[in-house]
């Protein structure tokens, strides 16, 4: 998941513990295993967006 993958890139030594969508007591109900489409912004702006992986990695050392 997301915070695993912070955790990894960042080398970190924190105990993840991943939880079920169902643990987060969202107000609304949200699809299991849902992403974000991103082909309708991409078809505005004429290029995609990154892999989020590769985004996070940017991103975390852009911030270090």
């Amino acid at each position: 998941g997301f915070a695993e993958a912070i955790v990894a890139m960042l080398g970190a030594a924190v105990p993840v513990r991943p939880i079920a969508s169902a643990e987060l007591g969202r107000p609304a109900p949200r699809p299991a295993n849902s992403a974000l489409d991103t082909s309708r912004l991409a078809e505005l702006l004429g290029r995609r967006l990154p892999p989020w992986r590769d985004a996070l990695a940017r991103y975390l050392e852009a911030a270090r």
